[in-house]
């Protein structure tokens, strides 16, 4: 037989791609980011913005709630792509078009990399589009940056960690995007953080399960990571539905915390890319080894496996990836560098 629920109301709203109905604590960056598209509303191009900041400070959520608030006013072409999972050019081109309603067009095999940009560019001819490049310090083709600010009617709303993610582009990149608005997140108090926890448990539990203390030992828990908040208290919630509470208990949420942190390792493994995968397994054989023995090995293990090779350039990114998911330690600078596993 199918009971009521008790705990939970609509799971949807803690989860990862659920975008809020309004956003928390975050009034400069919004207003900014509204400044900054404020000119698709009258058919004008609008101004190329940057949203950096540590995990869990709502870039993600604002840049996308923000197209969203955009779309209720306006027609306009809008994509998201996580170039984290979609590194390539041409992956990142691909999923743009998708998003723009291209699929009939380029599910065809063997279409160039620049057939896929001609197309984008003809169906940006007819109207404005507002792209979300996150995670985008991690594209492994910088040339697709280019590609796209050179793109008429196309607005990009770049997401990523550190402030000088663009510092190593070629210069004439870097020229473009002098002008891009930069727009920092700064780490949510504890108190901003139960703040959040409190409207998100407003639509995602039934009325009175949960004490604002309990929110607010969540919000402490979580180190001033929105996401990390929002995630234990779903698991606490899943974990109390699964034992008929009638509330969510404290045992609970003590429960969720070893559960959402060995939830996040093996998060961090599932997105490992390939590169990133063997770079792993290498540290973890070598133990403490030096860029020079650890690229010689890469190398090897690349040709052998028939894996796509990429340059240095691109090994520092994928190892800087793996330091700060603290998959791996990295120590010294320069020649005296070395890597090991975490």
């Amino acid at each position: 037989m199918y009971t009521e629920n008790t705990i939970i109301r609509d799971l949807r709203v803690l989860q990862e791609h659920f975008i809020p109905s309004r956003i928390i604590h975050r009034d400069g960056q919004l207003q900014a980011i509204r400044d900054d598209l404020q000119p698709l509303l009258e058919k004008g191009r609008a101004r190329n913005i940057f949203l950096h900041g540590n995990p869990g400070t709502g870039k993600t959520s604002m840049a996308r709630y923000v197209v969203e608030e955009l779309r209720k006013h306006v027609t306009v072409h809008h994509s998201y792509v996580n170039c984290w999972k979609y590194p390539s050019k041409f992956r990142i081109l691909f999923s743009i078009l998708e998003d723009f309603g291209e699929t009939l067009s380029i599910h065809r095999k063997g279409i160039p990399t620049d057939e896929l940009l001609d197309i984008l560019r003809k169906k940006a001819k007819g109207t404005y589009g507002v792209i979300i490049l996150d995670e985008s310090d991690k594209i492994e083709e910088e040339s697709v940056i280019y590609d796209l600010l050179e793109t008429e009617k196309i607005c990009l709303i770049f997401i990523a960690n550190s402030a000088t993610a663009f510092y190593n582009l070629d210069p004439r990149i870097r020229s473009r995007l002098s002008t891009m608005d930069d727009i920092e997140f700064q780490p949510y108090s504890t108190s901003e953080l139960a703040d959040i926890l409190k409207d998100r448990a407003e639509w995602a539990l039934v009325p009175g399960v949960v004490l604002n203390g309990q929110l607010e030992a969540i919000a402490a828990a979580a180190g001033g990571d929105a996401r990390a908040a929002i995630d234990i208290l779903r698991i606490a919630a899943e974990e109390a539905e699964k034992k008929d509470m009638e509330k969510l208990s404290d045992a609970a949420i003590e429960k969720a915390l070893p559960k959402f942190r060995a939830q996040q390792e093996t998060d961090k493994l599932q997105v490992l890319n390939d590169h990133q995968k063997l770079l792993l397994e290498i540290i973890k054989k070598q133990g403490k080894t030096n860029p020079d023995n650890l690229y010689v090995e890469f190398s090897k293990r690349t040709k052998d496996s028939g894996l796509r090779e990429i340059n240095e350039r691109t090994i520092r990114k994928n190892l800087e990836r793996l330091a700060f998911y603290k998959l791996i330690a990295a120590e010294g600078e320069g020649r005296w560098r070395t890597y090991s596993a975490a």
